[in-house]
């Protein structure tokens, strides 16, 4: 447990000053809040001076870099192009385009034309003609400090629909930052957004968790989600005999059709599940939020025969709390997942496991381990090389334990003497850590 911070103790933000007098009443207004009901943040996002100094480093070139596209951007532009300025631009500042391989994005920027409602992927084939609207989304790292800004542009002249939604939109985020004052909720500012949209006869894009979107586009309110979300809505849907993830649509209340998603099933995945077997691994389990059919087709093409299907985050963590009660005496139960929807289970097993070059962030944090190249044998591998770490560690420790003892009773019976002493102690330590090297020769494992 952390030692409770003294008045005259320096305080814990680095300043060098003493606590009375820098974050002392800082911190008892926190404390104030939290006993309110409000959800406080931890000191570590709070930012120096200094970071912040970085902080706008950063956004100077973020800024920089939208103003090159400003000044080039027009009609017969492809957004591939503008996805090259971008890296371009930023790499000349000094800086890191960040949105580039982030959860697998291919592209330095995100663009999002006309009802693309945000996170566009540039596309060579998509061409900026009269009469477009795109939003160009940069973000920037510099010094290893983030920064994320976007601009929204008119190619050309554009209809008065359009024209009022960008004017709407900009004036929603100036009423947003109006609201963002110290030691006030951050909902302020989300219900102050909403509201003006509303007032505009527009709407803000909702998100339905487990279920899928909402969002109004050209004046029809589009659903787009899964048919929980069409159970939702209280709109009649049909099924799809394919095998897949399927995303239906429905617009103004009325369904429209639906979209097939299929996930391309790792070439190595059955093998990993054989190998976890014959790694000792007795219970396969699997939980997915997709349709059962898809969920019973993946785990039967590699060896799984429990499958829980078409859960919600909270279903996930309902099962797994269900496998920790009823599971083996002293036996250990891992989770690996890779998306947002996976953290909550991931922080609650004995050992969460994250894919980490396509995982969420979130997942990332939550994991005891992290497999960088989302290679799901590295798993079986993880478990062989945990075990013989552990091997080792009770090797050390059965055999310094057992030569000191011996030593011990060498000594009563007056036999041992100073040499064996020595040897006793300097000795087994440097047995003890020639063997611990045998962990790092694990590529055969």
């Amino acid at each position: 447990m952390s030692k409770k911070i003294e008045r005259n103790d320096p305080c814990w933000c680095g300043s060098g000053k003493k606590y009375k007098k820098c974050h002392e009443a800082f911190d008892e207004k926190m404390e104030i809040m939290k006993q309110k009901g409000y959800a406080v943040i931890d000191h570590d996002l709070i930012k120096t001076p200094e970071q912040i100094a970085k902080i706008k480093e950063s956004c100077k070139i973020n800024i920089a870099v939208l103003d090159y596209v400003e000044e080039h951007i027009k009609p017969g532009v492809s957004t591939e192009e503008i996805d090259r300025w971008v890296h371009e631009e930023t790499v000349r500042h000094g800086g890191i385009p960040a949105p580039l391989n982030y959860e697998g994005f291919p592209k330095s920027v995100c663009t999002s034309v006309n009802e693309v409602v945000c996170h566009g992927i540039p596309d060579e084939e998509q061409i900026l003609k009269e009469g477009d609207i795109i939003n160009v989304d940069v973000s920037t790292i510099y010094n290893g400090y983030y920064s994320d800004s976007s601009r929204m542009f008119c190619i050309g002249k554009v209809s008065p629909e359009k024209e009022k939604l960008v004017k709407v939109t900009k004036e929603c985020v100036e009423i947003g930052i109006s609201q963002v004052k110290p030691w006030t909720p951050i909902g302020n500012m989300g219900s102050a957004v909403h509201k003006h949209a509303v007032e505009n006869g527009y709407s803000v894009v909702r998100e339905i968790g487990g279920h899928g979107v909402i969002a109004t586009v050209d004046g029809h309110r589009v659903a787009a989600g899964n048919d929980k979300l069409m159970k939702k809505e209280k709109i009649a849907y049909r099924n799809c005999s394919c095998t897949g993830t399927i995303v239906h649509l429905a617009v103004d209340g009325v369904y429209a059709g639906h979209i097939l998603i299929s996930d391309m099933l790792k070439p190595n995945a059955a093998a990993a599940m054989q190998a976890l077997k014959n790694s000792g691994v007795h219970r396969l389990v699997m939980l997915t939020g997709d349709d059962d059919r898809v969920a019973q087709q993946v785990a039967g093409e590699v060896g799984i025969t429990e499958v829980h299907s078409q859960l919600l985050p909270a279903d996930k963590v309902s099962e797994v709390e269900k496998l920790l009660q009823t599971r083996e005496e002293k036996s250990t139960v891992a989770f690996v997942g890779d998306g947002i929807n996976d953290a909550p289970v991931l922080s609650r097993v004995d050992v969460g496991i994250a894919m980490g070059a396509l995982g969420s962030d979130a997942a990332i944090e939550a994991a005891d381990v992290v497999l960088m190249d989302d290679d799901p044998l590295k798993i079986a591998k993880a478990i062989r090389i945990a075990r013989k770490c552990l091997r080792i560690v009770y090797e050390n420790i059965c055999f310094a334990i057992g030569i000191k003892l011996l030593c011990l009773f060498l000594v009563t019976i007056g036999i041992a003497n100073m040499w064996m002493g020595i040897f006793a102690d300097v000795g087994v330590m440097v047995i003890a850590v020639l063997n611990a090297i045998r962990a790092l020769f694990v590529k055969k494992l």
